[in-house]
């Protein structure tokens, strides 16, 4: 059987799937993400003959949270990235959530937490693994890096706001 006609039949077969995106899943937080409730689904779509799970896109958000409106087409949200696998790998210890804090505030300083820890603590396999994700992202990382600093500064105004030599650069 040629690729053409074994592609035609396999897509011609009957199969259940679900739309989801991860922040729907369950979380201690304000949304879910991609850590160990997201491979419970799986284990749980799998257990019960689903064969798809597409995900809206999963790329940063604006302050709506809109996955259909990202600003980035390369880079991931950071707010899915799973605080438990961060602990898991030791690189994060969590502190309590302070009164009045948001779970997307607590996320992120959960992030800058397991930041540096993984500076302090990561193996060197695990620091060749982002010395080559640097490397091959780097034709969009440092422009995104940049953009979302400077989107930081200036209070999150959209570019077009900033000034000239900015927008312009």
């Amino acid at each position: 059987m040629n690729t053409a006609s074994s592609y035609h039949t396999v897509n011609k077969a009957r199969r259940a799937g679900v739309l989801l995106h991860p922040s729907s899943l369950p979380g201690p937080l304000d949304s879910g993400d991609i850590g160990h409730q997201a491979y419970r689904f799986i284990e749980f779509l799998r257990a019960h003959g689903f064969k798809v799970w597409q995900m809206l896109p999963i790329g940063p958000t604006h302050e709506d949270r809109s996955p259909y409106q990202c600003l980035s087409s390369q880079a991931g949200n950071p707010l899915l990235i799973s605080l438990e696998w961060l602990e898991d790998r030791g690189w994060l210890v969590r502190t309590p959530i302070k009164e009045g804090e948001s779970g997307e505030h607590y996320r992120r300083r959960c992030l800058k937490e397991a930041h540096h820890r993984f500076q302090q603590l990561a193996d060197e396999t695990w620091r060749e693994k982002a010395r080559l994700f640097y490397h091959n992202h780097g034709s969009w990382l440092h422009d995104y890096a940049l953009f979302i600093a400077l989107k930081g500064q200036h209070h999150d105004k959209p570019w077009y706001e900033w000034p000239v030599e900015l927008k312009q650069r």
